[in-house]
């Protein structure tokens, strides 16, 4: 029996040995012809025994592919002339190249497609009316401007110019522009933000504080069973965490694997391996920023959190941490501010987790080398930021020379 086709629907199709056709319910003639590679492309049936291709899924989306298709049904229906060829658009509103184009894009090449386009959302809506191709530095020069002037920080600003940049350039790669009129628009300078660590201290409050929303959901009705608990050491001392959702899970897990937040909503299940040297993450290219696979050993404690984590009732059958309906969570923001105000944590961010993990590593002695391929980085420059940690080793070597 046909189905909408949905982003969802496209992303559950299995190729077969010979190719075949997936038949949309909501507009009769509208289908997908799927390959045995796994090529997803729309096409329309207009009339008996004719159709015209539309595009491929990795370019349109399901809806704008329905628009597409509904229309050429209303020109052949009104014997209109149907060119050979997909006909461009290049009076495209840039509202409507983000939902029908860029939005199925970002889904594929993002690592966190939701949050591009909800910053696309806040801040470029007032253009989304526009024409691409009426689009030029002035509008983003007066933008930029109201951004400044209303307290916005220079990395936030930077951050959603980027996406713009790239929604445009998408949009010249494939035809709805001749001109990329704002490739030229620089960012501004940021001024180096210094790296941000828990301190023991900051470690133990932020404990204290997950432990606390943890019981407040405890004390509204939810039953957990007295053995999803699991003891985290700090400098300060030892607490029992009983998590009663994702949430503590997510952030302990992060703090003592340093994965981006990306690599982490993102992480399922089969991506927790085990041999002979003992339980690791196994993050996949594609999942990860840098597209290189890696892998991330688990300590005792990493390793706890995971096993009592997957024996809970709330855990994810697919994903490790997952929303209803078995989607993944896309990011956990905004819950981390309220639990960074409750143990008084300032200028910090989920992404300073991460930087926690590698200045411990630095600093138990471990060398930028293994830091490097534990967090993933490309570039040995991006390691280096942690290398004034080990300041007192190198004071250790040079001291080492009076006794020659």
């Amino acid at each position: 029996m046909p189905k909408a086709i949905t982003v969802s629907l496209l992303n559950s199709i299995k190729p077969k040995d010979k190719a075949f056709d997936v038949r949309d319910s909501k507009l009769p003639g509208f289908l997908v012809r799927v390959q045995p590679t796994g090529l997803l492309t729309f096409y329309v049936e207009y009339d008996r025994g004719k159709r015209k291709r539309i595009g491929k899924a990795t370019i349109l989306s399901p809806e704008g592919a329905r628009r597409e298709a509904r229309e050429i049904i209303r020109k052949y229906e009104l014997g209109l002339e149907l060119s050979d060829q997909k006909e461009q658009t290049p009076e495209i509103t840039l509202g409507s190249f983000v939902e029908d184009h860029y939005k199925a894009h970002a889904h594929l090449s993002l690592s966190i497609p939701h949050q591009t386009i909800r910053r696309l959302e806040l801040n470029f809506s007032h253009l989304f009316a526009k024409k691409m191709n009426d689009l030029d530095v002035r509008h983003i020069e007066e933008w930029r401007s109201k951004k400044l002037t209303g307290g916005a920080k220079i990395s936030t600003i930077n951050r959603a110019l980027t996406d713009l940049k790239s929604v445009f350039s998408r949009a010249k790669s494939l035809g709805f522009i001749q001109e990329n009129r704002i490739a030229n628009v620089k960012a501004k300078q940021e001024t180096e933000r210094e790296n941000r660590f828990l301190t023991d201290g900051e470690e133990f409050r932020l404990l204290i504080a997950l432990k606390q929303r943890d019981s407040s959901k405890i004390n509204r009705s939810q039953t957990i069973d007295d053995r999803m608990h699991f003891d985290i050491a700090t400098g300060e001392g030892s607490v029992t965490m009983m998590p009663t959702d994702h949430f503590t899970p997510a952030v302990l897990l992060s703090l003592h694997t340093g994965l981006r937040c990306g690599e982490l909503t993102k992480l399922e299940w089969k991506d927790v391996r085990q041999d002979d040297s003992g339980v690791y993450l196994s993050i996949r290219a594609e999942n990860s920023k840098n597209r290189r696979q890696r892998i991330v050993p688990l300590n005792e404690t990493a390793l706890q959190i995971i096993e009592v984590w997957k024996s809970h009732p709330m855990a994810g059958k697919s994903y490790v941490f997952e929303q209803e309906g078995g989607r993944p969570f896309f990011a956990f923001q905004s819950t981390f501010k309220r639990v960074l105000r409750k143990a008084e944590i300032e200028n910090f961010r989920w992404h300073d987790l991460r930087h926690t993990f590698a200045s411990r590593l630095v600093s138990k002695g471990k060398d930028l080398y293994r830091v490097q391929q534990l967090l993933g980085h490309s570039s040995p420059k991006m390691t280096m930021r942690y290398a004034h940690l080990s300041r007192e080793d190198l004071v250790e070597a040079v001291r080492q020379l009076d006794n020659s």
